[in-house]
């Protein structure tokens, strides 16, 4: 019951905000910051072996390269990889939130790349069974410092315990907007899909 009253409650502010959303840009939005592809196979479309370096933390593998068209600072990836586990601890540690579950077993995997369009993150989910799983996130390799990390960052992270809840596979604005209002709870000095 107490999570339900926490995701009724997110729901509620997502439906707000997008209201002030459609209310100051009317029905013209901007092309959207995120999204949720959804899967019946684990389909990594990546090898482990393709990146230069990776991050371990308590609960992801940070994948990223230092050079060519994808490359990050060691700097940025760290800031991504503390970002994630901000969020972790927010949702899960402080609001009881379920544990997401990675694809593998392990570690929720992350890559840092160039991403298409305007996206700034993306979260890739499995269906196993009667369970949604995580198959994995990609973070985009040109975000403008920490404050936008963390937003992305505890953004695509909430899609992850949607997933756990079995919530991702709901409508697209519900989806996406209990993520923006969770990513606002989570960090909210840059409003970033909000205002983007």
């Amino acid at each position: 019951m107490k999570n339900s009253n926490k995701i009724i409650s997110l729901l509620l502010l997502a439906i707000f905000i997008l209201l002030l959303i459609s209310i100051k840009y009317g029905k013209n939005l901007a092309e959207p910051l995120s999204k949720v592809v959804l899967s019946y196979d684990v389909s990594k479309s990546y090898s482990t072996s393709s990146w230069q370096r990776q991050i371990t933390t308590a609960n992801f593998i940070i994948f990223y390269n230092v050079t060519g068209s994808n490359g990050v600072t060691d700097s940025y990836a760290n800031q991504v990889g503390n970002g994630l586990e901000n969020a972790w601890n927010v949702f899960i540690v402080n609001y009881g939130f379920k544990k997401p579950q990675s694809a593998d077993g392990g570690r929720i995997e992350v890559m840092i790349k160039k991403l298409g369009g305007s996206y700034a993150g993306v979260t890739h989910c499995v269906k196993i069974g009667n369970q949604w799983k995580v198959d994995y996130i990609e973070i985009d390799h040109d975000l403008s410092g920490k404050d936008q990390i963390y937003d992305i960052t505890g953004h695509e992270f909430f899609h992850c315990v949607q997933a756990a809840h079995n919530a991702v596979d709901e409508s697209n604005w519900i989806v996406e907007g209990m993520a923006v209002a969770a990513g606002d709870r989570v960090y909210d000095p840059a409003n970033i899909c909000i205002l983007g």
